[in-house]
This record gives C-alpha cells, structure tokens and sequence, in this order.
C-alpha cells in the first residue's frame, strides 16, 4: 500500500518540531502540517469554519515552553520523538483505507484519524471551531451520494441541451404551434407535465430536442429559458439489473438527483414502458407508481411521447397517473409543411453525405413519398428516403442526388416498381392493355376497362382515398379472370396478393381478415391477430388484391369491403387502420354463369349478359354494387381462342425448360395445335380443360422422355395423326 502522503506529512511534522526545538512529535504538529493542504482547506471552507482560527489555537498552544527540551544541557541539538498517538492515527488511518477497499492514504485520513482521538488538543481545538469528525463523515457521505447521483444521471439520461449546444439536434422547422403549446403547458403552476401522443415518425422526439434548442439559442420566454431538458431512457435503466431493488434504487436516484434541480425537466421518450416497468410478481410498485407522487408535487417538469394506441392500451388506463399530465397531440406533417422541413434540413444531410439534393428532387421525393409509402408517417419517411438516397450516390462518389436515387430507395420500400413509381415514364401504362391481351386472350373489353382506371390514378385524376379501381370480374370459369390480375400484377411489377374466399364462409371468418376481436384467442398475436387481410396489404401497400369467387364469401365479409371501396382504408380489430389507395381491387364470381350457359341458342349473348347482370344485382346488395368502378363481364371463350391459348401453353413450357438448364426444346405442328384446340374446348368451362388436355398429352410423355431417354440437344417435335394421336419426334 502506498503512503507517501502519510510519509510527507509527517516528516513536515518532524521538522516543524526540530524547528520549535520541541522534544515530542505530537498529534498537534501534525494537525498544524495538515491545515496547510489545500485539500484539507478546502473542506474546512466548505463546512464554513475559519481555518485561520483553528490555526491560531495550535500555535498559541505550541508556543508553550513546557514542549521545549530538544537541545540538551550540552547544547546539542537531537531529533524529536514520535508519541504513541502518533503511530495510532497512522495505523487507524491505514486500516480505514483498507477497510474502503483503496490503495493509498491521503490527507483526509490522517485528519479525520486524528479527530477520532478524544484527548488530544489538536480535536479539542477543531471541536472548539465547530468542527468534529461526524459533521465531516457526514458531510463526505452527502457528497459522495450527490456525486454518485449526479453520475448515474449522466449514465442514464442524455443532456439534450449538452446536445444542441454541440450542434448534435437538427434544427426542428415548422411545430411551433405545438411547442408554444409545449411551453404553455410546463409554465403552469399545477398539471404541468405533457404527454406527446403522435404516430411513430411524426416528430414527437424532435419537438423536445427543438424545445431544448430553443431554450440554448435563448428564443423561449423567461419562465424555462434556464431549464434543461434530460432524456431517459427506460431500457437503460433495466439493462445489466440483476437483483430486485437495484432498477428501483437507480430509478429513484434518478429521479430524487433531477427533483432537487429547480431548472431540469424530465423528457421519458416511450413513456408507456414504465407501465410495469421494475415490478416483480403481484407486486404494482413500478416506475408508474413511483412517480406519481413526484409528479404530484410539481417539483418536477416531465414530458413524455407515445403512441396513441400505447396510450390507449396502457398509460391511459392508469387514471392518476394520466390526471397529473396534460395531452398534446402531434399530427403528421401536411405535404407542404414536410417540403419546407425537407429544405430546411437538407444541409445537415449535404454536409454529412457530401452531396447536394436540389429543390425539384426534394419535393418530387416528398409527392412520391406520399402516394407510394403508406404504412409510415411525414416528416419521417420522407426524411428516411433522402438520407438513404444521399447514401447510395455517397457509396458511388457522386456528388448530386437525382430523382432516378429517390426512385429506387421508394422502390424498395413500398414494393412497386421504378417505372410505375416514376411520373415521367409511361412506357408501363402506354401499352399495358396490349401487353396484358397478349396473355389473356378474347376480353379486350374487360382488359380496357381496367386499364383505364389505372391510367386515371396514374394521372392523378383520381380521388386520393379510393383504391386504384374496384372491380367485379363475373363470367364463367376459365375464361381468364385470375389469369388477368396474375398478369397486372406482373406489368406493374407488384405482389398479387390472393384471397380465396370460400375459405371465409362462416360469418366468424371476417376475423381471420381484420383479426380477432379483444377476448378472444389470438387477438393481437401475429398476423391471423392482427388479421390476415390487413397484414398482407400493410406489408404490401401497393398490391393487386384479387378476392376469388367473392360471392362465397359471409355476408359480415362483404360489409368490411365496404369500408375499403369507399375509404381507402380498413381498421382491424386492434384499432390499426390499413391504407388500401395503392390496392387494385379485384373481385371474380362465377354468379349468373350457369343460367347463361342454360339459355336456348338463339337469345344471344345480350340475353346472357343480362343473365349474368341480374345474378349479380340479386345477390350483393345496392350499397356493395354501388361502390364498384364497374362491373366486368368476361366472355365464354371461342374455339378460335383455344389455338392462341395452345401456342402459350408451348411457350411456357419451353420457359420451363430454359429455367431448369435443360437443352431439350419443344414445337408443334399446326395440325397438333388444330388437335389440342379441340380436345380441350369445353364452352362451359373456358381454359382450364385444355390446359389439363395439354398435361396429359404433351407434359407428362415429355417429362418421361426427359428423364429416361437420351435426348440432349434436341427438339422435340409433336405432331398428331388421322386417329388423333400425339407422335413425338
């Protein structure tokens, strides 16, 4: 153990007494030694006791004769000796140092040892000043608290007024109204804690560090402008806690530290997690109920953000923690005021990226931002897309951010493709009809009926919170009502997402789609909780939705339809509303297909259609058609159509074949397409039968040939003859 302070104070004591030619090294000497280190001076001062008068009794008191007799009768001058009291404060003094676990003596041990000796004048003396061991162990454990919690409250609280000071917090534009209101609500005298309850991303966090920057720039009233503003964190708080008290123990710290500040105010971001946060069993001693009664004093300003389905489900349930603040709700931003939040924060992202956005790219990213992401909130998402655009033309030493970057970071995120994001290129909707007739043959007016309702949105002519068309595809089967969503879906390089509604019969079976109501098993657990329909559609926001023989579906699975078709949007039965303004809505039944089909040659296919139309009128209800763009009739497929059908059927097979690597290649003759075309021609049943004929005929002696022959390298070439046969050669 080191002891050069035991060492050098008591040497000074030991010429301090030859100087005084005293015999003995007394605790006085050594009392006299310790009053002129500055540490030692500097507690006395604290403690508001004058060390001069101290100092003066000591040498009052070693001026006494009485102590001479270091020179001898000779006239020789010896060293003084050290009393037993010397050697017991030094060893007192060493075992405190141990017994606190450091490694050195300073000069605090060695005075407060000495005022541990009842009998000595050096005690007498500071006792006499008002000064005694206990005021001084007292006064060092006061302060070593005060310093222990001042240290907790910069391990788990951030400054943010430290944090503006370093230009570390954006400049907050727009809000002022909200943090007006903000500062309104912290200068009242009683209920003077607030609440933010906003959407994730619309800016709750960032009006308590505007607050905070406004407070250092000195642009805020009198009544906070010396306020500082800490932000907790309560997952810090409980991170590394291993037995109970110790997360109560630092949370109190915390919170006795800033109650004691007059000028701090308490920000908790997520305020709903100190619902039960530290509670252990049966136990309702939270952080909750811890700061209820801080709160309760006012002695604390505290500011808290959540969501509102959080303050819903949790904080507000809490009634006496919710009485002691007052609410402020944070909208999302307009479309303009996002612009100006953009514009004005863009040199922060300039100068970090080291590039440039010009004003064109930040509002297009803006407009884009709002009609393709959907699930997120303004300012935020629009923030996300320039830092991430700014990143990739960073990543490729580029110095320009361009709209073609805002494009691909959109792209990616809401799942559609650049061309149809883009609102320059018009090469995906110019000839989408014709591309889709390629696929789907014999219903060009079906195909331009859609079509058409794609191009309005894409123009923007379209009201913005209706889905991008409502249709109901009717006609019998096989005649290409799935085929022509799979292949929109496909042109539009979006995620066809399929619901078979005969799956959704029973009248309970709407909650599989908007999930389960509060109570019941499986409420708000997982997507079937949080409801089939709505997880697809929020996971992909721009989307084909095709609802497969609609008409199976319970009467309860209609009436939520409803809400989509004249909304845009559908709220589950967590209370999660869905945005459906990028959906295509696709709907096929098959109703009315069987009394067309059972008409008498020579009606016409008027008197079918109105067959069809009356099916449809009689089964959904006025406000269901109502609400539909339009009604689709898909015509039964001509013999002259199964050939078109045939020679894709070739095509795709050969697609397969490429994708699998193989070198075998298939064609077919015109009188085998002649063949096929007629054997799988059933009026009733549209495609589906000569897609089956083609399996059977052509697949599966293909496949065997494949597997078992040696046919490398070659085409295969099938043909029929007088008997109907299929030869492969």
């Amino acid at each position: 153990m080191e002891s050069k302070y035991i060492d050098n104070i008591i040497q000074n004591a030991v010429n301090f007494a030859k100087d005084k030619e005293h015999e003995y090294v007394t605790l006085e000497h050594i009392m006299f030694c310790l009053l002129e280190h500055e540490d030692i001076i500097g507690l006395v001062k604290e403690l508001n006791i004058d060390v001069n008068n101290i100092v003066e009794d000591l040498n009052h008191y070693l001026e006494d004769p009485e102590l001479n007799g270091l020179v001898n009768e000779n006239g020789v001058k010896g060293e003084p000796k050290k009393t037993v009291s010397t050697e017991r404060i030094v060893q007192r003094a060493l075992a405190q140092v141990i017994f606190s676990g450091r490694e050195e003596v300073n000069p605090l041990d060695l005075f407060i040892s000495i005022l541990s000796e009842p009998n000595a004048h050096a005690s007498y003396f500071c006792q006499l000043n008002g000064l005694d061991k206990n005021i001084i162990v007292d006064y060092l454990e006061n302060k070593y608290n005060s310093s222990k919690s001042i240290e907790l409250v910069k391990e788990y609280t951030v400054n943010l007024n430290d944090e503006a000071q370093k230009n570390r917090i954006d400049t907050l534009i727009g809000r002022h109204e909200e943090v007006d209101e903000l500062v309104h609500i912290l200068a009242r005298r009683k209920k003077n804690n607030v609440v933010l309850v906003g959407e994730p991303g619309t800016g709750k966090t960032a009006v308590a560090e505007g607050l905070a920057k406004r407070i250092v720039d000195g642009d805020v009233p009198d009544v906070i402008k010396n306020k500082i503003i800490y932000s907790l964190a309560v997952g810090d708080l409980l991170a590394g806690t291993r037995y109970r008290g110790d997360f109560e123990e630092r949370f109190k710290t915390v919170l006795d530290t800033l109650e004691a500040s007059p000028n701090a105010i308490l920000f908790i971001d997520e305020i709903h997690m100190i619902m039960g946060a530290g509670s252990a069993g049966n136990s309702s001693v939270d952080i909750a109920n811890m700061i209820k009664p801080v709160l309760g004093k006012g002695r604390l300003l505290t500011i808290g953000a959540t969501t509102p389905d959080e303050f819903a489900d949790s904080f507000e349930k809490d009634r006496a923690l919710m009485r002691r603040f007052a609410r402020l709700d944070i909208e999302e931003t307009s479309v303009a005021d996002t612009k100006a939040i953009l514009k004005g924060l863009n040199t922060y992202y300039e100068d970090f990226h080291k590039v440039t956005y010009s004003e064109e790219v930040i509002e297009k990213s803006v407009d884009l931002c709002h009609r393709y992401i959907k699930n997120k909130c303004f300012p935020d998402k629009a923030l996300d897309v320039i830092d991430a655009a700014g990143a990739r033309v960073k990543l490729r030493n580029e110095k320009e951010v361009t709209l073609k970057d805002v494009i691909q970071v959109i792209s990616k995120i809401s799942h559609v493709g650049q061309d149809v994001i883009d609102v320059e290129s018009v090469d995906t909707f110019k000839n989408l009809d014709v591309r889709v007739k390629k696929v789907v043959y014999g219903q060009d007016e079906a195909i331009d009926a859609i079509v058409e309702n794609i191009v309005v949105s894409k123009s923007g002519l379209r009201e913005k919170n209706k889905p991008i068309g409502s249709f109901l595809l009717v006609g019998p089967t096989g005649t290409g009502k799935t085929e022509t969503a799979k292949t929109l879906a496909k042109e539009l390089e979006c995620k066809l997402v399929k619901f078979d509604m005969s799956e959704y019969m029973e009248r309970h079976s709407v909650s599989k789609l908007i999930g389960a109501p509060p109570g019941y098993v499986g409420h708000a657990e997982g997507k079937l909780g949080q409801g089939l329909l709505l997880a697809e559609v929020e996971e992909n926001p721009n989307c084909v939705l095709l609802l497969d023989e609609v008409e199976k579906a319970a009467p309860e699975v209609l009436q939520v339809l409803l809400q989509v078709m004249d909304d845009g949007h559908l709220t589950g039965s967590t209370g999660k509303t869905v945005d459906f303004t990028n959906v295509m809505l696709l709907m096929t039944s098959n109703l009315g297909a069987t009394d067309a089909e059972s008409l008498k040659i020579g009606f016409g296919d008027q008197t079918k259609s109105k067959a069809i139309d009356k099916a449809v009128e009689k089964f959904f209800s006025p406000e269901f058609r109502n609400r539909l763009d339009a009604v689709i009739s898909f015509n039964k497929l001509a013999i002259e159509l199964m050939v078109k059908i045939v020679d894709r059927l070739v095509d795709e097979t050969n697609a397969l074949l490429v994708e699998n690597e193989s070198t075998v290649t298939i064609s077919i003759t015109e009188k085998c397409r002649d063949q096929l075309a007629k054997d799988g021609y059933q009026p009733s049943m549209g495609a589906r039968p000569l897609k089956r004929v083609f399996e059977d005929k052509i697949k599966k002696p293909l496949s065997k040939k494949i597997l078992f022959e040696d046919i490398s390298n070659m085409n295969i070439t099938v043909d029929t003859n007088d008997e109907g046969e299929y030869l492969f050669t």
